[in-house]
């Protein structure tokens, strides 16, 4: 059975949704996302710090079928690392709103 990006994005967010707040999924070594409280963010992996943060990006600007199978693959064996970067980047947003 293949798996549409609705159905990832579906899934990772009923189990982002279930961890806490400042949990990102690391989906590959250059990609993770987190749950901002209302939708998915998607971001890229910078190469310094333990895991850094980087630019914000739109999984379906990308083709998704190279990533398929990749991504079925996170979801049999999710990996998720807590990181204090994502309630910063939380707080902003909530400012920003104000």
């Amino acid at each position: 059975m293949r798996l549409s990006v609705d159905q990832f994005e579906s899934n990772l967010a009923m189990l982002l949704r279930d961890e806490p707040a400042d949990t990102i999924a690391v989906l590959t070594e250059c990609m993770a996302s987190y749950w901002s409280g209302e939708k998915l963010v998607f971001v890229f992996l910078r190469d310094y710090g333990p895991v850094s943060l980087g630019e914000e990006f739109d999984l379906r600007d990308f083709l998704w079928e190279p990533w398929e199978a990749l991504f079925a693959g996170w979801l049999a064996a999710p990996r998720f690392r807590r990181n204090a970067e994502v309630i910063e980047r939380l707080d902003r947003a909530r400012l920003k709103q104000h």
